[in-house]
């Protein structure tokens, strides 16, 4: 598993480790999910992204949110403690 932030999130990694999925923040320090999705997208990236958050209270809004932005590619939402 290989872990990068947005600055490190590049076509040659996405190449190199080819992943079916990725996981990503809704919220981190130096980015937040829609960032990534858009970095995602804009590298051609075209597999299933999982978006890692605490629990939330209305979690199918955020979700629907972040589909708005994934433009095609499979969003999950996945809250943990």
């Amino acid at each position: 598993m290989a872990e990068t932030g947005l600055s490190g999130l590049t076509a040659l990694l996405l190449a190199d480790l080819a992943p079916a999925a990725v996981s990503v923040p809704l919220i981190a320090a130096d980015c937040d999910a829609v960032d990534l999705l858009h970095r995602l997208r804009g590298l051609g990236y075209a597999g299933r992204v999982i978006v890692r958050c605490p629990p939330l209270p209305a979690p199918d809004l955020v979700e629907r949110e972040l589909s708005r932005h994934a433009a095609g590619l499979a969003i999950n939402l996945v809250a943990g403690d």
